[in-house]
């Protein structure tokens, strides 16, 4: 149980760009539930690169094992978390270079895969939605005030997140 609290206080941390936060949050889980798979995705989703700010490359080799050790940890029959894993081991294909714009594009369609595989899934509709605003960082709109070709698939994930869950972080 506060294993799950600190994961939800991670992520509510994390969705408020407030990464650090998140990080040690998602650790304190991972104290408190060892075998956390989902805890640990966590910690590398939050040491990784937002659209308000950049990954610090010490970083990497973090992400990596934290990766990993989601992989060893994530049940078979927990497809969800599996997912999530392999769609964030696709931003990250290096332990020492940072995600270059095709791996964000890999990461944001895998996402967007998961987010309608999961239709009901408040959590992944943000997740993939954020995934996509990473791949096209700060470039939503065009200089007349139009929405780019990627705008809208982003807009219409945040609307499912909050017409499944209207308190959403």
């Amino acid at each position: 149980a506060q294993a799950q609290r600190y994961y939800e206080q991670a992520l509510v941390m994390g969705w408020g760009f407030n990464f650090a936060e998140a990080v040690r949050s998602f650790r304190a889980a991972v104290q408190r539930d060892p075998s956390c798979a989902a805890c640990r995705w966590g910690v590398a989703w939050a040491l990784g690169p937002s659209i308000n700010h950049s990954m610090d490359a010490a970083d990497l080799p973090v992400v990596h094992d934290a990766l990993l050790q989601a992989r060893v940890h994530a049940a078979p029959e927990d497809a969800r978390t599996r997912a999530l894993v392999a769609a964030l081991a696709l931003r990250f294909p290096s332990a020492t270079e940072p995600p270059r714009d095709a791996d964000e594009q890999r990461h944001a369609e895998a996402m967007a895969a998961l987010a309608q595989r999961w239709p009901d899934d408040a959590d992944l509709q943000v997740l993939a939605a954020e995934a996509l605003m990473n791949a096209h960082p700060y470039d939503w709109w065009d200089a007349q005030g139009r929405a780019k070709p990627w705008t809208p698939r982003i807009a219409a994930l945040l609307d499912r997140a909050i017409a499944l869950a209207p308190d959403h972080a």
